[in-house]
């Protein structure tokens, strides 16, 4: 008599599920841990928003680690020199943007003041827009 030459039909639905269940469980796992986490994430005040990037990026870090941090919390970010911001004039200043939202879109704006490559100030705006 000869060996069967496929798996029996009950061994992949016990087993085979069983590691699809786990597959499925280590991948979540992975992705928890591997996406980095947005502290920015689902703040709706602007003086939150400034606290917590004020704690991140505190005045005397650098300018590039500022920008790399806003950049990782899902903000587009660019520079403006020798520019005016508000009633300043003549500042060098980090300006970044982010929309959440799907119908009704939070959007930031969030200035990082910065002289000789240093956080010096932090402001924030937000509204709301959507119909």
């Amino acid at each position: 008599m000869t060996e069967p030459t496929h798996t029996p039909h009950w061994a992949w639905t016990r087993w085979g599920l069983a590691g699809l269940g786990i597959g499925f469980l280590t991948a979540v796992i992975l992705v928890m841990f591997l996406i980095p986490h947005k502290v920015t994430q689902g703040i709706d005040d602007a003086a939150a928003m400034r606290n917590i990037l004020v704690r991140e990026v505190p005045p005397g870090s650098s300018v590039v680690e500022a920008e790399r941090f806003m950049r990782d919390q899902g903000f587009s970010c660019y520079r403006e020199l020798d520019a005016s911001y508000r009633n300043l004039n003549g500042i060098d200043y980090l300006l970044c943007g982010r929309d959440d939202g799907i119908v009704v879109f939070r959007v930031w704006s969030v200035a990082i003041l910065h002289q000789d490559g240093k956080v010096t100030d932090v402001f924030v705006d937000t509204g709301l827009t959507g119909p």
